[in-house]
């Protein structure tokens, strides 16, 4: 389940009941292609965080090139969303596949186990100015490196 959170946990081991909170994509994953025309023509661009901010990401945009489902959705960042100002992805869209009505989904599941990853904050190099990070160019994280190496990087 994409783009879901875990809201509550009750219960215990071998029988938990989790609530969960899937927030909207904007997109139909039954109707979208990945076909990217959409992310062709949005003209809103914000810093990539998948990659460490080194390039830009449309608000319009699949997460990375190899996600599961190859489906795209439409960032917080999107000026309809924003401001109702821009829609040139529903025109371009020939699937029909944008749908801004979409709204938060509740779904409660009884699951057996529950398998904990908290997951990281990384260091902000920037907080520090003797680092240089962001005033050079040859100095990067080990997160910038690794993206700047990947043959899906920026």
């Amino acid at each position: 389940m994409t783009f879901t959170e875990v809201e509550k946990v009750e219960g215990e081991k071998g029988d938990f009941q989790v609530s969960l909170k899937t927030r909207p994509r904007y997109i139909i994953e039954e109707k979208c292609t990945g076909c990217t025309t959409c992310m062709e023509y949005c003209p809103k661009e914000y810093p990539d965080q998948f990659n460490q901010g080194i390039s830009q990401n449309k608000a319009v945009h699949v997460y990375f090139s190899q996600a599961i489902p190859l489906v795209a959705y439409i960032d917080d960042s999107c000026l309809f969303l924003k401001e109702e100002k821009c829609d040139i992805c529903r025109g371009v869209c020939q699937a029909d596949a944008i749908d801004f009505n979409q709204t938060p989904k509740k779904t409660d599941i009884n699951v057996g186990a529950i398998i904990l990853s908290s997951g990281i904050t990384p260091f902000d190099p920037s907080v520090k100015d003797e680092y240089g990070y962001r005033k050079m160019q040859n100095v990067v994280t080990s997160m910038d490196y690794e993206r700047l190496l990947s043959s899906t990087g920026p």
